[in-house]
């Protein structure tokens, strides 16, 4: 049984240009819409891209695993993700400051 979740990418440091190409082609996750729109991180205006996938991924930890590795990719502090079965900012592996706790104040759908 697979599940829809949302994300909130930010842009400002991204170096893909193309983020809804990525995740077109990217296998595991099915791209069911994408939009950008004027978000906020750390109190300052981000461009944020706004996705919404379709994965059969069963487990968490490996839908956790991938997005710790695209923080890294695409050189993000963390990604917030939204499900009907959880929320939560993933952060890459290496990441050593302060972790924040998923807001739904701050999500943008």
């Amino acid at each position: 049984m697979g599940r829809v979740i949302k994300v909130n990418i930010g842009l400002n440091n991204n170096p893909i240009s193309d983020i809804e190409k990525y995740f077109i082609e990217n296998k595991g996750y099915k791209l069911l819409s994408f939009k950008t729109v004027m978000g906020e991180y750390n109190n300052e205006a981000e461009e944020t891209a706004v996705i919404e996938l379709y994965t059969d991924f069963a487990y968490l930890s490996k839908i956790v695993s991938d997005f710790e590795c695209l923080c890294l990719f695409m050189t993000q502090e963390c990604i917030a993700i939204d499900s009907e079965t959880f929320s939560l900012l993933v952060y890459p592996v290496n990441f050593k400051g302060q972790r924040n706790k998923f807001n739904s104040d701050y999500f943008i759908n």
